[in-house]
């Protein structure tokens, strides 16, 4: 009887020391699961509320007539018209957020990295072929009065072609992926929704219609026509 309450007494001697060693307890145990599982709730909502709370478009001014007459459309009038440019900006650039016919702002392959301030080297154009496009080039015969197509191959993965709308002007008056080749998609900063020249003269820019669908929502949300024209 004597051994056994002595046995007794030293089990619960140890667990004793145990707990001032600093070990914790099973309500301990619980208490510490339930406050990390609480500071990751708590981390988790700042980063929605944050990215919920975030611009998700930018402003941008366009000069030259590259575009036109879809964008900068004084520019044909008076050279040193501006117009300015309400971008979606697209985080990771993929063939499901980018599609032809879209109006993409992106950094120029012949200047990307020569300078710090990325922003005076982004330009504006089309995309007109996306990857897997077949690429097919038309001519006119010398001997026949007809189109000659030349293919050219399919725009490699990751890449898009892009091409200025204004079809008066031919490289080197212009630069688009005839001058620099295909793009990469990572390039792409975002996809150009709204244009603004005056308050009279303003509105969506045509893009694929999908995007146009997609983008519908964020134009209604974040484009102030009042702020944008003053």
């Amino acid at each position: 009887s004597s051994s056994s309450s002595s046995s007794s007494s030293s089990s619960e001697g140890a667990s004793s020391s145990s707990n001032r060693m600093g070990m914790p307890s099973t309500s301990q145990n619980h208490h510490l699961k339930s406050g990390t599982a609480s500071d990751h709730l708590t981390s988790a909502i700042s980063k929605f509320r944050e990215a919920y709370n975030q611009q998700l478009t930018r402003v941008m001014y366009m000069a030259g007539t590259a575009m036109a007459p879809a964008l900068n459309k004084a520019g044909l009038e008076d050279r040193d018209a501006l117009e300015k440019l309400v971008v979606r900006t697209i985080p990771r650039p993929s063939s499901r957020t980018v599609l032809v016919g879209d109006v993409v702002a992106f950094n120029s392959p012949l200047t990307l990295g020569t300078s710090s301030d990325t922003n005076e080297f982004i330009m504006v154009r089309r995309v007109a072929a996306m990857e897997g496009d077949e690429m097919v080039a038309a001519s006119s015969s010398d001997s026949e009065e007809q189109q000659v197509e030349e293919h050219l191959g399919e725009v490699p993965k990751g890449h898009c072609w892009v091409l200025a709308d204004n079809e008066d002007l031919k490289p080197p008056e212009v630069i688009d992926s005839r001058t620099f080749g295909y793009i990469p998609l990572t390039n792409i900063v975002g996809r150009v929704i709204y244009a603004a020249s005056t308050r009279k003269d303003h509105g969506p820019v045509i893009n694929n219609p999908a995007s146009v669908e997609a983008d519908q929502a964020i134009i209604e949300g974040e484009v102030d026509v009042d702020r944008l024209c003053t």
